[in-house]
């Protein structure tokens, strides 16, 4: 009896042609994490590429690094917004721009909102010491604990790609060892109240920036950092 069985039947060259489920194509979007420095603090950029794809019923979140960028101390602002206007047009796709305007104040937000920067959203964040995050006034406002657990989550698995090349590497490198000895001897409920211990994080925090509001928005998985 000739059946289905026979149709790889290398005896009569014929091989089975059964439709195949369409593979779907890896959804990549671009984050870029603003930490704005004051007078004695870097302003620092961190821009991440996410690639979500299927894994089975499983959906799977891979982060490249494909650029730090951290302003000299004592740029002007205006400076910094025109510059910001040029690196994020040499993007292939609009990213969501997530601004830290803790410090610098509604000014500075107010600047970068005027500035036609070539984004697909503008997220300015406050940074608080509260339990919940929320939206008040425009801003979204996010707990110092869900930085941190953003950080360390992604500390902790191995889909965040950082390149070796990058000028600012070492410098996020340092950060985030301090960053871990600190967590690790004090505890994450005390660190949580002393974010800013380091003399300069600015390019952790703009990378917990991104990763918090991605992780906020979608089903979140990472792994540890690899440099490579």
């Amino acid at each position: 009896m000739f059946g289905p069985q026979h149709l790889d039947d290398p005896f009569l060259g014929i091989k089975p042609n059964w439709p195949q489920p369409a593979q779907e194509e890896p959804k990549q979007e671009w984050l870029v994490g603003l930490d704005l420095g004051q007078a004695v603090d870097f302003t620092a950029m961190v821009i991440l590429s996410r690639t979500q794809k299927k894994e089975g019923r499983e959906t799977v979140h891979e982060y490249d690094c494909p650029s730090i960028h951290r302003w000299p101390l004592g740029t002007t602002y205006p400076a910094i917004v025109e510059d910001l206007k040029v690196k994020l047009a040499k993007l292939p796709d609009k990213p969501t721009l997530i601004v830290d305007g803790t410090g610098c104040g509604r000014p500075v937000v107010d600047m970068i909102e005027r500035a036609s920067l070539p984004i697909a959203h503008l997220v300015p964040t406050l940074i608080t010491s509260g339990a919940l995050a929320g939206w008040s006034e425009g801003y979204r406002t996010v707990p110092k604990r869900d930085l941190v657990g953003a950080v360390m989550a992604i500390m902790h698995r191995e889909q965040l790609h950082i390149a070796k090349e990058l000028p600012e590497t070492q410098t996020l490198v340092k950060e985030l060892r301090a960053f871990t000895a600190k967590i690790t001897t004090a505890g994450s409920e005390k660190y949580e109240n002393d974010w800013r211990v380091a003399p300069h994080d600015d390019i952790i925090l703009a990378l917990a920036l991104a990763l918090e509001y991605d992780r906020s928005l979608k089903e979140f998985t990472a792994d540890m950092v690899y440099l490579g």
